[in-house]
């Protein structure tokens, strides 16, 4: 099974400003394990993935460049659909 997800972009929204997102993939290539955001070069923010078996995403921790982090959880109704989402 091929999937196609995109692991690097950028764009400037003004003259002055480039931004760069870079997704870097699961072992298995099926979903994004971490993605860090750029600002002209600059780490600004940087979230990590993890998953359950059926591919949905059961934590993601965003890392700010400011020093707060924070944690989101889910659970899932029949391994399908969103059931709860809780921050920390």
């Amino acid at each position: 099974m091929s999937f196609n997800l995109l692991t690097s972009q950028i764009y400037y929204p003004d003259e002055n400003t480039a931004v760069r997102i870079q997704r870097d993939l699961t072992a298995d290539h099926r979903n994004v394990a971490e993605e860090k955001i750029y600002v002209n070069d600059i780490l600004k923010r940087r979230t990590t993935y993890t998953y359950d078996a059926y591919g949905n995403v059961l934590t993601s921790r965003q890392y700010n460049s400011g020093g707060e982090d924070v944690l989101t959880q889910y659970t899932y109704q029949d391994n399908a659909y969103l059931a709860s989402r809780s921050v920390s």
